[in-house]
């Protein structure tokens, strides 16, 4: 067969396997500080927020929480985190692997199309051939599957984005009255006194 043909059978073997990827393929991160006066009722609504729109959790501690969101749910919450805290330094990227999804996809056809040969050849071959052709088929077989666990990990990786989100938490208490202040100008002047002119 000519290699013109063989090409454009691949190629429309690509976008047949491909439709999801009209928009592109993008992975999508994005991070951010979030100010808040209260840690625990803050990571409550985080949490909750997350597993209301079908995220998961990677990791939270003191002073970050990751986590993965469908990429349809990110506006949605990046509205709704504002109601939580103050969001400060935010940044978003869009990485775009269109170009590597389409590897993929055109390497699984190609050896789709070759397994194929090899299949018909089988059929033609004697006894002596039997073997060394079965091998290949094998072999490309498991090169085929191995083809199609990197394509669904890919989308599976697209179809997430990872969301960083580091805490800010601004500590409202009152100051003790201890009589002694950090400013040194403070502590030459009868405060007490001064205060009760004012009462």
């Amino acid at each position: 067969m000519k290699p013109l043909i063989i090409i454009l059978m691949i190629l429309s073997g690509v976008f047949a396997e491909g439709d999801s990827i009209i928009g592109g393929v993008f992975h999508v991160n994005a991070s951010m500080v979030l100010k808040t006066t209260d840690q625990k009722t803050t990571e409550t609504q985080l949490l909750s927020l997350i597993d209301g729109m079908n995220g998961w959790l990677l990791c939270s501690n003191r002073q970050e929480i990751r986590f993965r969101l469908p990429q349809e749910s990110i506006d949605g919450f990046l509205r709704r985190v504002d109601s939580i805290g103050v969001k400060t330094d935010a940044s978003y990227s869009r990485n775009d692997y269109t170009n590597d999804y389409l590897k993929l996809v055109a390497s699984l056809q190609a050896k789709k199309y070759l397994l194929k040969q090899y299949f018909d050849i089988l059929d033609s071959s004697g006894t002596e051939g039997i073997y060394p052709v079965s091998k290949e088929i094998a072999d490309l077989q498991n090169a085929i599957e191995i083809v199609k666990g990197q394509i669904r990990g890919m989308l599976d990786r697209m179809n997430f984005a990872e969301i960083r989100i580091s805490f800010n938490f601004i500590d409202r208490r009152a100051p003790l009255v201890s009589g002694h202040s950090d400013f040194e100008w403070l502590n030459t002047v009868n405060l007490p006194s001064l205060l009760e002119d004012f009462r």
